[in-house]
């Protein structure tokens, strides 16, 4: 949770220095640190998911999904 916290501030800061003529591969740093922040924050709830749900009933629907107005 640390290592999050700290990259999405790197990035903060990163983003505040940004400017009119700013190299395009220093614009691209603070959101690819964003990207890896939220696919870390991502795989976390789905393995939290995974875990906690049982494994006979992965995959099993309690209300069927209304599509196409049916």
């Amino acid at each position: 949770m640390e290592v999050s916290i700290a990259a999405a501030f790197f990035a903060i800061l990163a983003h505040r220095m940004i400017g009119a003529d700013t190299h395009l591969g220093y614009i691209l740093i603070p959101f690819a640190i964003i990207g890896v922040n939220w696919g870390l924050s991502n795989s976390g709830i789905i393995s939290g998911v995974n875990h906690s749900v049982a494994p006979a009933r992965v995959g099993e629907r309690s209300v069927p999904l209304p599509l196409f107005g049916t």
